[in-house]
């Protein structure tokens, strides 16, 4: 009994070695998407801030819409540097 116990204890530490690699991979992922996204979110205030639309790097289709939302920033963040949400949301 206690050969077949000891396969299965190792079996079951060979396999859990890969599980944290995983789960330490996923942790290290999100630690970076984390700091970009707050990174991202500091720039897009700073340009808020400024009220500059010609920084906000936004579509020409969507100035209308910037004048609507310009005081409020959480609507006013949808549109601020597209290129770069979309480049931080896939990563």
């Amino acid at each position: 009994m206690n050969n077949n116990l000891n396969g299965w204890f190792k079996y079951h530490r060979e396999e859990s070695k890969s599980f944290k690699e995983a789960f330490y991979l996923r942790n290290e992922s999100k630690i970076i998407y984390e700091k970009w996204k707050k990174e991202l979110d500091a720039e897009k205030e700073r340009l808020f801030k400024s009220q500059d639309f010609g920084n906000w790097k936004t579509r020409p289709e969507d100035i209308e819409q910037l004048k609507l939302v310009q005081t409020d920033a959480t609507e006013a963040f949808k549109y601020i540097l597209p290129e770069k949400t979309r480049e931080v949301e896939y990563k």
